[in-house]
């Protein structure tokens, strides 16, 4: 392909660029050819969120971070992938696998993920055990736009807002509704756009516009990367 547009390129006094979204676990990405995608490809998204979720399974047993920015040293950790579920290990990863910086752009989450049945345990639902997702979601259940936190979850109806200050990324927690929810806020996505910033990354991705519909936390992308 790359060799096709370039030849179209040059015909027509054009530039074709390619771009893949890519997955940042490292069981899939050992099995890529990074020395050939490094070089054909313009740049890389990566799809640095859905770290954790209420999926089940063995990475996923207790409550965890959709993206955290930075390893928890905390976190429960069953498999050696979890240790690289943040945002930092996953760009370290790909530049391990020799992918210049400039052509990575970091995933940001405009949403969040709802657990279930959770107890407050010692953190307020941090790392806690759970039972499937939650029982409300902004279109389906386990799954929030952040619109919807903003309006009607974040510090109102119940749930209180914590910060994992070693991750860098908030939570809810609800103890009546047994709730537990990782999201993003403003300092978080300003954490992230910083981080990009100071390690001079080719720019952020996010999933996606109509979870952030007000431009709040595109706002707070735009303030440290754009106006530059």
């Amino acid at each position: 392909m790359r060799e096709l547009l370039d030849a179209q390129g040059a015909k027509d006094g054009k530039s074709y660029k390619i771009s893949i979204a890519s997955t940042a676990n490292y069981a899939y990405l050992q099995n890529y050819e990074w020395g050939n995608l490094g070089r054909d490809l313009d740049w890389i998204n990566i799809m640095s969120y859905d770290f954790h979720g209420p999926f089940g399974g063995p990475l996923d047993t207790v409550t965890g971070h959709n993206s955290a920015l930075l390893e928890n040293p905390n976190e429960p950790e069953v498999s050696m992938a979890v240790a690289d579920f943040n945002v930092e290990a996953a760009v370290s990863l790909f530049e391990s696998y020799g992918v210049p910086r400039s052509k990575l752009n970091a995933g940001l989450a405009f949403y969040g993920r709802g657990y279930g049945n959770v107890p407050k345990g010692d953190n307020n639902g941090l790392f806690s055990s759970y039972s499937g997702a939650s029982g409300k979601g902004t279109w389906e259940r386990g799954s929030f736009d952040f619109w919807d936190l903003q309006q009607n979850y974040i510090n109102k109806n119940g749930y209180t807002s914590h910060v994992d200050t070693l991750a860098g990324v908030p939570w809810l927690y609800s103890e009546q509704a047994q709730c537990f929810i990782s999201y993003e806020d403003q300092n978080s996505i300003q954490l992230k756009s910083q981080y990009i910033q100071q390690e001079q990354l080719g720019g952020a991705m996010f999933w996606e516009f109509s979870g952030d519909k007000y431009g709040v936390l595109l706002d707070e992308v735009f303030t440290t990367l754009g106006a530059q």
